[in-house]
């Protein structure tokens, strides 16, 4: 069983702080790190906008797929229901 999203977003959260802070217990000062974090940043930007897309083009070819109606599937019409 996979963890639930929540999970995995709050420890990928710690993770990073982590990463960060230590980072900065090695003498690392922000104003290094923020060049770094910074391009991290536009790499997930990437990712997310590249995902968003991804999901746009499937969800079209789904919409594009035909479906077969009751009648098409050998199912009797329904004259009362209109349908």
């Amino acid at each position: 069983m996979s963890k639930p999203l929540v999970i995995k977003l709050r420890e990928a959260k710690s993770n990073i702080t982590e990463s960060v802070n230590a980072a900065l217990r090695e003498g690392i000062p922000c104003y290094l790190l923020e060049p770094i974090v910074s391009e991290i940043h536009t790499q997930v930007t990437k990712g997310a906008e590249a995902e968003y897309e991804r999901a746009l083009k499937q969800q079209a070819a789904e919409a594009a797929i035909p479906t077969e109606t009751t009648e098409e599937a050998g199912g009797e019409k329904d004259e009362r229901a209109g349908v």
